[in-house]
């Protein structure tokens, strides 16, 4: 099984120039192969505040968490962006009405520039648990470069990264409508 440790070189700000979030992974997945953990780099048309924000404020969170065919009632979102901090929100899917709860705790968070959250997630078709998401923020002129890793699942990320791919579909409607 994967391990991770979380390193900043500057523990005032947080960054201290590029790549000062490190990852530091000991193993190489299952036995079989599958990847146990997903990082993805996704540009952004928007100042890194504003999506941050979209990760750290309920009505942020509401308008692009959830794989297609469900919503989050902005009601069922709770965030606390501090360090020890709730992360929660309910998925609820359309025509069914079956929810999934998401939630976790904020591990460390410093605003505009990253975020890590130790999470779990009742996806309605498995419990995914003991999931470390950590978000990093880089302004590159008015846009954000978004650099995540999420993990270890048990087994096949796929699902997970097909439905950040959908989530950052939906981030780029929400910023291109410049809420």
């Amino acid at each position: 099984m994967d391990r991770r440790a979380v390193t900043r070189s500057d523990p005032v700000r947080g960054r201290g120039g590029e790549g000062s979030v490190q990852r530091v992974r000991e193993g190489q997945g299952t036995p079989d192969g599958e990847d146990t953990d997903i990082e993805l780099v996704r540009e952004f048309d928007a100042p890194s505040d504003r999506v941050f924000r979209l990760f750290t404020t309920a009505s942020g969170v509401a308008s692009w968490l959830g794989p297609a065919g469900h919503e989050v009632p902005l009601e069922s979102v709770v965030v606390e962006p501090v360090d020890g901090g709730r992360w929660e929100a309910t998925m609820v899917e359309r025509g069914t009405g079956r929810e999934s709860l998401v939630r976790g705790r904020i591990g460390e968070i410093v605003e505009p520039d990253f975020i890590i959250l130790r999470m779990e997630a009742d996806t309605g078709h498995g419990h995914l648990g003991a999931l470390l998401l950590q978000l990093e923020f880089i302004q590159v002129e008015e846009r954000t470069e978004l650099r995540l890793h999420q993990g270890p699942f048990s087994g096949n990320a796929d699902a997970a990264r097909l439905n950040w791919q959908e989530a950052f579909r939906k981030i780029d409607e929400v910023l291109a409508a410049g809420v």
